[in-house]
């Protein structure tokens, strides 16, 4: 339910007291591209559009540890693709600051992020990985496995 959504949501943002108001759609974009970190809690599921709008402006996703879910494409590999933190948010604040201080160590995750998502988005290599990847894994092994929608966009 929306509470629990909510409940979430603010458990990860509360601790930096920051405003809490909606912006317009380009002002969000904006906002992301002139980001270097951007805190995306779960929302009605463990992914949201918001991962990828992160992935494609190159900021450093910071997000719930992801490691229970299989995904594919694999856009979700801890500490190189993202950042993953507890599910409690209990060092939040204390791991954004390490982020934010430790900025050109921890920039290649970003990047990283970056590169992969938009390699995925290149219709040719999504084709081919798409088909080869069914062709060598049958449906029966893939009940467990969460397909990422927003690749196949054009």
């Amino acid at each position: 339910d929306r509470k629990t959504i909510s409940y979430h949501r603010n458990k990860m943002v509360d601790p930096f007291d920051l405003p809490k108001f909606k912006i317009n759609r380009y002002r969000y974009f904006k906002e992301l591209e002139n980001s270097k970190i951007v805190l995306s809690p779960y929302g009605w599921g463990e992914i949201n559009f918001r991962d990828y709008e992160t992935f494609s402006t190159g900021a450093l996703l910071v997000k719930p540890n992801m490691n229970h879910m299989h995904t594919w494409p694999d856009f979700f590999v801890n500490k190189k693709t993202y950042f993953g933190v507890d599910w409690h948010f209990d060092d939040i604040k204390q791991i954004v600051q390490n982020l934010l201080d430790n900025y050109d160590h921890f920039s290649n995750i970003a990047i990283n992020g970056k590169q992969n998502y938009l390699k995925w988005k290149k219709t040719s290599y999504l084709e081919e990985n798409f088909l080869q990847y069914f062709k060598n894994n049958p449906l029966r092994k893939l009940d467990h496995y969460r397909f990422c929608s927003c690749c196949f966009r054009r």
